[in-house]
């Protein structure tokens, strides 16, 4: 109890100190200044993206003629778009969401993504677009470095942390009291910024500010907290660890900018090569380029069998299956859109496979440099991270197979193809009305509460956790065997 006495009347006196020095203020007042700016772009940008939501869903609407649209089944159908709105937060954090497709099509050759707002690769390294993230990874980071590193400084102005280091205060509570007081004052400025952002959130737009969006906010105020502890601890252990005054600062500048913002760079680079990026537009077009041949082939081997079963090279005008025949022909396609349908379905895995491998090369590297565990745990809580990419994506892929099942693996129209020397023609056979968009299931969307996201979040938090312990073990173990005569602190 006295320890945990004494560590809270110092770090409560370095916070009054950090709060008064010019440094915080100005960093402050940038911070909050920026982060009104960006709010407002990222407004801005919001709005136009619902615009060109809104005109996706009246063209979606217009083909699907009010659910009596009937779905052939042998091809894409833009009746059956599931089309994604912006994130609310997206405003705030931009995160994945401008990486994540604007809509999705379904047809029998399986999910085809449309376009993104960004043109990026949808991977989880941190971006470097001007967001309220970017501030608080950067600014905020470079302030909780210098209040670390001040803490400990031999420089230190007169105030009332140094006038305790006369008074008998154990040396384990004396640091990580000052490092607790650094914490607090980044946590102040955090809400400031956040706060600021907040306002002209409501100055703008205050349906965006919901209930579940203030609890995703305050999980960013949380994440941006314990953002701050690691890198208090590493500016306090620089100061600690490093005597000489100008190599301690440039080494608590090198640290500030790999810790926030050499390191997702560095990360997207190490993860591409040690598994490089595939293009899905590229992935589409093999795999279309497969059920397209694949269809062809059935068609013809269609007719093959309805030739060999007449015994004739041709068949005359007019003719239609029926009978025997056409239950042969019938399964024919049932059989061979079954064995398509896997060998389609192991295509879109192995892709799966190797986007979710390199993701989670991506995280593993970024999250080494605190920046990039911020990032990404800062975008899971806003709901624009990879967890929520992921969720639309299996969601997609939940309603392919739901639509597979009742109209692209049944369909009511057989194609024969039948191949007579270098002639081809084609026979029809409608065995049933086709579905109509109304009689088709619904698409799903997984809801994420405020729950889910942090759980979404976790890993990294973890992660910035252990950073934290760590380099507030290291800064309290070396301030505690250093020699009175070297320590910075005096």
């Amino acid at each position: 109890m006295v320890w945990i006495r004494q560590g809270t009347l110092v770090a409560l006196a370095e916070c009054r100190l950090q709060v008064a020095t010019a440094l915080w203020r100005a960093i402050v007042l940038m911070s909050a200044a920026l982060a009104v700016a960006v709010t407002q772009a990222g407004l801005a940008q919001y709005t136009r993206r619902q615009i060109q939501v809104d005109l996706l869903v009246a063209q979606r609407d217009q083909t699907a003629e009010h659910g009596q649209h009937a779905v052939n089944g042998f091809q894409r159908d833009e009746a059956l778009r599931v089309i994604r709105r912006p994130a609310p937060l997206s405003v705030l954090v931009g995160g994945l969401d401008t990486r994540l497709s604007q809509y999705w099509d379904f047809g029998p050759e399986g999910i085809s993504a449309g376009a993104t707002v960004s043109g990026q690769p949808l991977v989880s390294v941190v971006s470097a677009d001007l967001d309220l993230e970017f501030i608080l990874r950067g600014l905020i980071g470079l302030l909780a470095i210098a209040a670390g590193f001040g803490s400990m400084a031999a420089s230190r102005p007169r105030g009332p942390t140094k006038s305790l280091v006369s008074l008998p205060v154990r040396p384990s509570a004396l640091v990580a009291g000052a490092m607790a007081g650094g914490t607090v004052a980044v946590a102040v400025a955090a809400a400031v910024v956040i706060g600021s952002a907040i306002v002209t959130l409501l100055a703008g737009d205050a349906t965006l500010v919901s209930s579940d969006a203030m609890w995703s906010l305050l999980l960013i105020w949380l994440v941006s907290m314990w953002y701050g502890v690691a890198l208090v601890g590493t500016g306090a252990a620089v100061a600690v660890l490093v005597i000489d005054t100008s190599r301690a600062l440039a080494v608590a500048t090198v640290l500030w900018l790999l810790a926030t913002t050499l390191g997702g760079p560095l990360a997207g680079a190490l993860a591409e090569g040690i598994s490089p990026s595939q293009s899905r537009t590229l992935f589409e077009v093999s795999r279309n380029a497969e059920y397209q041949e694949s269809s062809l082939r059935v068609e013809t081997d269609a007719g093959r069998i309805v030739l060999e079963a007449l015994g004739a090279t041709d068949v005359p005008a007019g003719f239609q299956l029926s009978g025997v025949l056409l239950e042969r022909v019938a399964q024919h396609w049932d059989r061979s859109l079954a064995t398509l349908r896997r060998r389609l379905d192991q295509l879109d895995t192995d892709f799966r496979h190797k986007e979710a491998a390199r993701a989670a090369n991506a995280w593993w590297v970024g999250v080494v440099f605190p920046g990039t565990a911020f990032g990404s745990a800062l975008s899971e809580v806003a709901d624009v991270g990879e967890a929520a990419a992921h969720r639309w994506i299996d969601d997609g892929e939940a309603y392919q197979r739901i639509l597979s099942a009742a109209v692209f693996d049944m369909r009511t129209r057989l194609v024969v193809r039948l191949q007579s020397g270098s002639r081809s023609r084609v026979v029809f056979h409608d065995r049933g009305p086709r579905p109509t968009v109304g009689e088709l299931p619904a698409f799903r969307q997984q809801k994420a509460t405020a729950g889910t996201r942090f759980s979404d979040a976790a890993p990294s938090m973890l992660v910035l956790t252990l950073q934290g312990v760590v380099v507030w073990l290291v800064a309290i173990v070396a301030f505690m065997r250093r020699p009175s005569g070297k320590t910075r602190w005096l």
